[in-house]
């Protein structure tokens, strides 16, 4: 993003001036600290990073922030009103929301499907023993 808005060169930098007007400014600020800063600060701390709840959280709310980054990038910036271009304004739908949820159960369903078949530990590893006491308090 820096290296092609700070290029300055007026056929990549059309897309990010216009996902900096409306509601897509607040959509890139929630980005950069949503997305990247509160994620990474909470999980400096080791207690979040141990507690289930607590990296439930984080997965739930990285997932979030990531579709969130796919509509950042992927919808369009412009759209055509009455021979005029015009910003494109920032909607999530119910369709939206389905897509998301469709994809994450076929991936869900996967990787279930997956783990009944292969066990988590590799159970013949000489130094299993030692590996599985490994960070216990």
């Amino acid at each position: 993003y820096f290296l092609i808005y700070n290029a300055n060169i007026p056929e990549e930098t059309f897309w990010y001036n216009m996902r900096e007007q409306g509601a897509w400014w607040y959509v890139s600020m929630g980005l950069i600290f949503g997305h990247f800063l509160f994620s990474f600060i909470y999980l400096l701390f080791y207690g979040n990073k141990v507690r289930a709840s607590r990296m439930i959280f984080i997965c739930v709310w990285t997932l979030v922030f990531h579709m969130l980054d796919l509509y950042f990038n992927i919808l369009p910036s412009k759209r055509l009103d009455y021979d005029m271009y015009v910003p494109y304004p920032f909607t999530i739908s119910l369709w939206d929301v389905a897509a998301f949820v469709g994809i994450g159960g076929i991936c869900a369903w996967s990787f279930m499907r997956s783990w009944r078949k292969t066990l988590p530990i590799p159970v013949k590893d000489p130094r299993i023993n030692e590996s599985l006491h490994h960070h216990g308090r």
